[in-house]
């Protein structure tokens, strides 16, 4: 590994995800630092490279890659990335899955979240 990666280790993650959040539209200036540190650090522009991978595959349900990006990942001598390999291929399926299927658990977690509520009413009520 390189040594630049130890060094830049954790100064590009929030340009990169400001870099992603943003869709790529951050300004100049924001793009002219993330991309000094990633011509002066390759093993950076790896990373940057697959979280934007990453992003593609989860913005537009592409989970089918993900075999791909996982194999792709692995070949680049990057420890953290391999961590979050690992961690996905625990439970394949359902990663894989959740970069596929275009449903949400979003209304569940609304009906969860008003018997909730509706409980620590009632519980106040009896108090």
């Amino acid at each position: 590994m390189a040594s630049c990666y130890a060094k830049y280790y954790t100064v590009p993650m929030p340009a990169l995800s400001h870099d992603l959040v943003r869709n790529g539209k951050a300004d100049s200036g924001e793009h002219q630092k993330l991309d000094a540190l990633t011509t002066a650090c390759p093993p950076l522009a790896a990373v940057r490279e697959h979280v934007r991978g990453f992003a593609v595959m989860m913005l537009r349900l592409r989970g089918h890659d993900l075999d791909h990006w996982t194999d792709a990942v692995q070949a680049d001598d990057l420890p953290n990335p391999h961590s979050f390999v690992a961690g996905l291929r625990r439970d394949y399926d359902t990663a894989r899955a959740g970069l596929t299927l275009p449903h949400s658990s979003g209304k569940v977690e609304e009906h969860v979240n008003r018997v909730i509520i509706w409980n620590q009413r009632c519980q106040a009520v009896c108090l």
